[in-house]
């Protein structure tokens, strides 16, 4: 009747409720698992229609409207040459 099931914020957290029970039931390496091929359609979809937007302000924003913080960041690893630096970090 109010079209939850299509609004994204509340399949966001649905999503992160059945990842976070499949962590405290099974481990890590499960959820990640179950995540990765759960995303992979979805990321896929967004290479293909071409729908790339700026992760990093995309993070930011939904950190601050649910949480009222922005993420920290840290620099896991760099890799190539000094022109076309590759930067591992996390969040």
């Amino acid at each position: 009747v109010t079209g939850g099931r299509d609004r994204s914020s509340i399949l966001g957290d649905v999503f992160e409720s059945v990842l976070g029970a499949i962590y405290l039931d099974s481990g890590l390496e499960t959820a990640r698992k179950y995540g990765l091929s759960h995303l992979i359609y979805e990321v896929e979809h967004i290479y293909e229609n071409d729908d790339l937007i700026d992760f990093k302000t995309a993070l930011q924003e939904h950190s601050q409207s649910k949480y009222k913080d922005v993420p920290t960041y840290e620099l896991l690893g760099e890799d190539g040459p000094d022109h076309a630096k590759l930067f591992k970090i996390g969040v």
